[in-house]
């Protein structure tokens, strides 16, 4: 599945992945545009994987976003549980390690997690919590 929209690309050709990345405009994103990937990563939220959120692209983020980015964490939250095996956030500024830290304040992550200032790291980690996993059989 492939999804894109002007503040944001889900793909998930590269199982167990599923890469988000989040484009320099998201400080404009809409709550409209936000409900359109809201659907979309529910869809992909529903079998095992593992969460590349690649923030490095990303300017700013719009505070108006980030409560409702912690609602459907909190009301997805049974399934993110069951289904994410971890969530690898790729940063390489403050602003977007401010987000993170701000959106789990209001929510607290349904899944462990890790900020890396590499794909390769954040891969490597996330790789690292499935070989790990007892909800993983063979994928």
């Amino acid at each position: 599945m492939f999804f894109e929209n002007d503040f944001v690309r889900i793909d998930t050709s590269n199982p167990p992945f599923v890469e988000i990345t989040v484009k320099p405009d998201l400080g404009l994103c809409t709550i409209e545009a936000f409900d359109e990937y809201s659907k979309h990563i529910t869809q992909v939220s529903n079998a095992p994987h593992l969460r590349l959120v690649d923030l490095d692209m990303m300017f700013a983020a719009n505070p108006t976003l980030l409560k409702p980015l912690a609602d459907w964490v909190s009301k997805q939250a049974p399934v993110l549980r069951e289904n994410c095996i971890a969530c690898a956030f790729v940063v390489s500024s403050i602003h977007s390690k401010q987000a993170i830290d701000k959106l789990f304040t209001y929510q607290k992550a349904p899944y462990p997690y890790a900020i890396f200032g590499s794909k390769t790291e954040a891969q490597r980690w996330a790789l690292a919590q499935w070989q790990a996993s007892d909800k993983v059989l063979n994928y």
